[in-house]
């Protein structure tokens, strides 16, 4: 099957869990059971790329499982806007990097490491997918626990971001990459 067959695509939506997408600025999950955090009053109208319009009903935090070195490592996913008519859960690339993290991509795999600023993920690494120049990434969305079944004792360990500091390179990696005297008018606010 060649990776532009449409049917190539309507695979990858069935076998992976969300896209890894640079076009949007929030992530986008489509089923309210993903939320840890939920609160109604922060969603947002978001513009699609073909000038709709997708709705939202809530903005919160959701945890995606990902393997890391035979590892599942939840990750937590913040201002994510709950939207289920989205056809496809998106992981904003964007929000990635702003929260210690940096995303290459290759000819068959796009990889997302964890810059050495990272308290508990330094130096690791997971991979997404390329079917069709899109990079899908196989993760599990976990629901929150039950809190009448968790024992009192239960210490759960969830690695969360920071707030990065600004720099020029994340403004560059955000900006698409543009040439070094664009990357500093954006930076100096000249832009």
């Amino acid at each position: 099957m060649k990776t532009s067959d449409p049917n190539a695509y309507y695979l990858a939506l069935e076998v992976f869990k969300a896209l890894l997408d640079s076009g949007t600025t929030h992530h986008i999950v489509k089923d309210r059971e993903a939320f840890h955090t939920y609160n109604e009053s922060k969603a947002l109208p978001m513009k699609t790329t073909n000038c709709g319009m997708l709705n939202t009903f809530a903005m919160g935090n959701a945890h995606i499982g990902v393997d890391i070195s035979s590892h599942m490592v939840t990750i937590i996913l913040h201002q994510c806007l709950h939207a289920p008519d989205a056809p496809i859960n998106l992981i904003s690339i964007s929000a990635l990097t702003e929260n210690s993290m940096y995303v290459g991509f290759g000819k068959h795999k796009t990889t997302c490491y964890f810059l050495q600023s990272h308290k508990s993920l330094k130096n690791t690494s997971f991979q997404a997918d390329v079917v069709g120049h899109l990079s899908f990434l196989n993760c599990k969305f976990i629901t929150p626990p039950d809190p009448d079944n968790i024992p009192s004792s239960a210490n759960t360990i969830l690695p969360a971001f920071q707030k990065p500091e600004l720099y020029a390179y994340l403004w560059y990696c955000r900006a698409g990459h543009p040439s070094q005297e664009t990357t500093k008018c954006i930076v100096s606010g000249r832009a």
